[in-house]
């Protein structure tokens, strides 16, 4: 260490393992994963949502046509959407969210349904929306995919 530190280099190891944790979180590798299906979706456009807040967190209300989904990260840190306003070009889109000791709440129109697909450890994923009847007319699909470590999903209408 040239004697510059007052300790050895080699204590900081556990900053290495931290630093490749928070890699495989936001990038999501696909040999990191073995499938690569849950790469890390990368959708562009005014029309798609990717946010990420690390320490921190914020309020978006999407007014836009034809949402097509995107990413919402959080670490330390969370988010609040609203999509009341918002509409789905097809039946279905998707909502990938990776919150670690974070949450995210989400707000969807009544004619939307809710698929919840994430994994969580220590935390979850929760669908507190109005389903609407089966075989309505118009009914859009939101497939929220992701995981929560410490945190939360929460969709509500």
């Amino acid at each position: 260490n040239l004697n510059f530190l007052p300790f050895p280099v080699w204590n900081l190891w556990p900053l290495g393992l931290i630093a490749v944790g928070a890699w495989l979180l936001f990038e999501r590798a696909p040999w990191a994963t073995g499938r690569a299906e849950f790469c890390r979706p990368r959708v562009s456009g005014s029309d798609a949502l990717n946010l990420t807040a690390v320490f921190s967190g914020g309020k978006r209300k999407f007014d836009g046509q034809e949402f097509r989904g995107g990413v919402v990260a959080a670490v330390f840190g969370g988010w609040d959407l609203d999509l009341r306003k918002a509409t789905i070009a097809g039946d279905s889109v998707v909502l990938r969210a990776d919150l670690v000791f974070g949450g995210c709440e989400i707000k969807i129109p009544e004619s939307w349904d809710v698929e919840m697909n994430g994994s969580a450890v220590f935390g979850g994923f929760s669908d507190e929306t109005r389903h609407p009847a089966a075989g309505t007319p118009g009914t859009k699909r939101l497939i929220m995919k992701g995981g929560a470590v410490f945190g939360g999903v929460v969709v509500k209408n």
